[in-house]
């Protein structure tokens, strides 16, 4: 409808637009709380403050939860999102160009972003997870990315 072409982001794109220009573990700093994103408190990486566990996906346009330098919101935490990678444990593998399709029969794909079941270890920046296309719950979700064209 729009004339645009839209697609799931490359696990690399996702990377780039979750940090947002930086390098700490979260895009916001190093440490994380339920007042930033929506995420599973109970097991706490580095210095995490106390949180509130809401057991389930929030809008995206929850009250206080601030976008990241980009203007993305909920890059950590909520729903996993998928990406059009195929997995591999190493970054030296390579991937493939193909489209991303869910394929029952297909090997795992990328996911990131970690989800309001994920610790903040999970939600971090350079967390990443593997699962088969096949595989559905409540914590999975994705992110579209535009294509844009050179002109």
């Amino acid at each position: 409808m729009t004339g645009h072409e839209y697609r799931v982001p490359s696990e690399a794109e996702w990377e780039f637009a979750c940090r947002a220009g930086t390098e700490t573990a979260y895009s916001f700093g190093e440490d994380v709380s339920s007042e930033m994103v929506n995420y599973h408190p109970a097991y706490k990486f580095g210095v995490s403050q106390e949180s509130e566990y809401r057991e389930r996906t929030v809008p995206v346009n929850f009250p206080n939860f601030e976008p990241n330098d980009f203007g993305l919101y909920q890059m950590h935490g909520n729903v996993l999102e998928w990406c059009a990678d195929d997995w591999a444990d190493s970054y030296e593998t390579p991937r493939t160009k193909e489209p991303f399709v869910f394929d029952p029969r297909g090997d795992e794909r990328v996911s990131r972003g970690g989800s309001w079941m994920s610790n903040s270890l999970g939600i971090r920046s350079a967390m990443r997870f593997g699962f088969r296309p096949v595989e559905r719950f409540s914590h999975f979700g994705f992110r579209v990315a535009r294509t844009l064209s050179c002109r």
